[in-house]
């Protein structure tokens, strides 16, 4: 299987620091992207996409 060398597509993923924990973590883009400042705006429990 051969490398291209085409740049990645965006991922539908986004990484950002945790400012609390200081971990990385990925944030789903969902309706929740709106509501980031929201404290609860974590994916942990929502998986049902």
């Amino acid at each position: 299987m051969k490398i291209s060398s085409q740049p990645l597509r965006p991922s539908p993923y986004k990484a950002y620091r945790d400012p609390d924990t200081g971990q990385w973590r990925i944030a789903k883009q969902n309706r929740e992207e709106q509501n980031n400042n929201s404290p609860n705006a974590t994916d942990q429990d929502q998986d049902n996409v």
